[in-house]
């Protein structure tokens, strides 16, 4: 991806895609060169005296090729995509360059045949960050992009729009391996000797990395042991089908699937308990009847990622409903008052416009002092999770109840 930049361009039909008319430029600095340079705080891009983009170290962006092939206009997924690491001023003149980190795409990264490099790995609109640097004319840049860390084990992870690009892995080119551990591939069977009743279901499993986009539903067996997703298609296919049991069966088979022992405990550990209830003379009560209908609903549902439910699906809002139910129903303890707040809001880092000396003012407030070190204490807001659809019991022909069932544990999911 690296060498020489082109620069001078006019944008197109922002419909049909982005003009590629930049003229070859004559010099570009080496990355030993302008590593040497001065740095510059940010760059602002004006036009007709209207600024139109600021650039800053630590941006993403989306740059125009340089391939004289490409056609007059071209696609989004075509244009390359890079982090700023670095703004640079070259002595003796006004002319700044970007030292850029860049990110693959999937058909850029099976080109260097690394492993896990395969077609089936990547999803269209995913990215691999890598370590590899170079230096491009800020002329090339069209835009900013938005590229989303995507960390499958992370509940509350943003959840990545349709036409929204995500990284969640990072490639050292030059030791040709991974600095962050790619996820494992979903969908997998864990059952390391299968029952010859178990084969089929065992086989047609297909053993591949989650696709945010393209994948469709996937169901999460959240029980200790297994805590793994599966594709919808994958279970019908195997016939992975329970329609054996009532409905409450499998409403109470979905509120008690969590693993407070591993999976699931620092979530569970961020939900505060509550003082046990005392204790009844006589006959003791339905520990249900102190739970509310609403927070029984969420706990007695299946956990499913994609299509209506979003590339993070409802696993966030049904786990901590399990784990206020399994407390209140199985430990004793209250209800939580404020339980609404701990199933439905999430902390997220506070950002507010101050000005400069409003910025001075609270730089020295969030900095505090212990010993010899400084740590920095950052505030943090709630915000409401992102509302799920509305569970309905899924009825075969027979008007029986259906779930599906974990190829690994067996039971429903």
């Amino acid at each position: 991806m690296g060498g020489k930049r082109r620069r001078a361009r006019e944008v197109g039909d922002p419909e049909a895609g982005i003009r590629c008319n930049l003229p070859a430029l004559d010099y570009v600095p080496s990355l030993k060169e302008a590593l040497g340079y001065e740095e510059a705080r940010c760059l602002n891009v004006r036009s007709d005296g209207k600024l139109i983009m600021q650039l800053k170290a630590g941006d993403d962006i989306l740059i125009v090729p340089s391939d004289p092939d490409l056609p007059i206009f071209i696609d989004e997924l075509l244009l390359w995509k890079a982090r700023i690491s670095r703004i640079v001023k070259e002595p003796g003149t006004e002319q700044r360059w970007l030292i850029v980190q860049w990110y693959y795409s999937p058909a850029d990264f099976q080109k260097l045949k690394a492993p896990d490099s395969g077609e089936k790995d990547f999803g269209e609109r995913e990215l691999i960050f890598s370590t590899s640097m170079d230096v491009i004319s800020w002329e090339t840049v069209e835009a900013g992009a938005s590229i989303t860390v995507f960390n499958e084990e992370d509940w509350d992870c943003e959840d990545i729009p349709e036409n929204g690009f995500y990284c969640r892995g990072v490639w050292d080119d030059v030791k040709r391996r991974w600095l962050k551990k790619r996820p494992a591939a979903t969908c997998v069977s864990i059952a390391a000797q299968p029952k010859v009743s178990q084969v089929l279901t065992y086989r047609q499993i297909c053993r591949r990395r989650y696709k945010l986009h393209e994948d469709g539903l996937m169901y999460y067996c959240a029980r200790p042991g297994c805590c793994k997703w599966y594709h919808d298609g994958c279970l019908e296919r195997s016939k992975a089908v329970e329609s054996s049991l009532m409905e409450i069966e499998l409403e109470l088979n979905w509120e008690m699937s969590l693993d407070l022992d591993d999976k699931h405990c620092d979530l569970a550990d961020s939900i505060p308990h509550a003082p046990l209830r005392p204790r009844s003379k006589g006959r003791a009560p339905d520990p249900y009847s102190f739970i509310p209908t609403e927070l029984l609903e969420l706990a007695r549902q299946p956990i499913i990622r994609g299509g209506a439910y979003g590339t993070t699906g409802n696993a966030a809002v049904l786990l901590r409903a399990r784990v206020i139910v399994d407390r209140v129903a199985r430990h004793g303890e209250e209800l939580l008052e404020d339980w609404t707040e701990h199933v439905w809001q999430k902390e997220t880092p506070a950002t507010a416009s101050l000005s400069t000396a409003d910025h001075e003012a609270n730089d020295k407030s969030m900095h505090v002092d212990r010993g010899r070190d400084e740590h920095l204490i950052r505030s943090t807001k709630k915000i409401e999770r992102q509302p799920i659809p509305e569970f309905a019991h899924r009825v075969n022909e027979k008007g029986w109840e259906i779930a599906y069932k974990c190829p690994g544990c067996g039971k429903v999911i």
